[in-house]
């Protein structure tokens, strides 16, 4: 009989497609060694029982006064049961994508000095004792609920606090095969700054091709049309404010005031100076 391959959170009857998901596992029967392959990564608050995690690379054993972070992949896992013939947990799950999402609205850089093999486990202080508590009252929230994004960025945001290295590293084992996050900062941190889309692809320490591949696997257009539709949306609030065309083609990086009149009307539909004279131009939406 082929052994069993445990995959969560798809398992899960009530499993959503979303980044963020909150599953809260019972049983009463205890596992040994069970092969499991995580599409997400798991912050684990241990209510019961006792539980082992083995990675390619490391281990980690937790009790009830700990909870656990571990990244996506394959591991093998045991639980025992508590004295009260019950294991419970409280399993927040997430996606790579929030977590990139996570430090880049933050500004958080993942820790390159700090080594990690991904496992973390943490003893549970008076927040994280009332942190749990107040997932217990959004049981009945449905699976991908925005309000389950925003308790998960909560405890993320005090784990970092009060555990900056060991955070920074768990986030960087994560991220370190992804190569989108490294872009997605430096675009946005550059975007303002008139670089050329080889300068950028430069800092990225991607060749051209390998940039382009990239970005538009991140943003799903082109990079020219990318930065050109963000000037053009900076453009337009610039006059909407009533700064004048002469003095703003500069800052958004074009050589000359015709050069930029023709992007904008391109664009728009009509000239920067006709957009500024009709109110009703300004709620135009692009025509390319």
């Amino acid at each position: 009989m082929k052994e069993r391959i445990y995959r969560l959170p798809e398992s899960f009857d009530d499993n959503p497609s979303s980044d963020v998901y909150f599953h809260f596992y019972v049983t009463n029967k205890p596992t040994t060694k069970n092969k499991v392959v995580f599409s997400k990564n798991l912050i684990c608050f241990l209510q019961q029982g006792h539980k082992q995690v083995h990675t390619s690379n490391d281990s980690a054993t937790i009790d009830e006064q700990q909870l656990l972070l571990l990244p996506s992949g394959s591991m093998l896992m045991s639980e025992r049961m508590a004295k009260k013939s019950q294991f419970k947990s409280i399993l927040l799950f997430f996606s790579d994508q929030f977590l990139s999402d996570f430090c880049l609205k933050h500004g958080i850089e993942p820790s390159s000095k700090t080594s990690s093999t991904g496992l973390v486990a943490l003893s549970k202080d008076r927040f994280l004792h009332h942190f749990e508590s107040s997932l217990e009252l959004l049981k009945s929230l449905s699976p991908g609920n925005v309000l389950q994004s925003i308790k998960l960025e909560e405890l993320l945001l005090y784990l970092l606090y009060q555990y900056p290295a060991k955070i920074k590293a768990f986030i960087q084992a994560i991220i370190t095969q992804q190569p989108m996050l490294r872009l997605k900062q430096t675009v946005q941190h550059n975007i303002d700054k008139n670089l050329t889309v080889e300068e950028i692809a430069f800092l990225c320490n991607m060749s051209m091709s390998t940039f382009k591949w990239h970005f538009s696997e991140t943003f799903l257009t082109s990079p020219k049309k990318y930065f050109t539709d963000y000037k053009m949306k900076r453009a337009k609030r610039m006059l909407i404010s009533g700064e004048r065309p002469s003095d703003i083609y500069e800052q958004l990086g074009y050589e000359n005031l015709s050069a930029f009149s023709t992007e904008f009307k391109k664009h728009f539909g009509i000239s920067p100076k006709q957009f500024q004279l009709d109110p009703i131009a300004k709620v135009f939406e692009p025509v390319a």
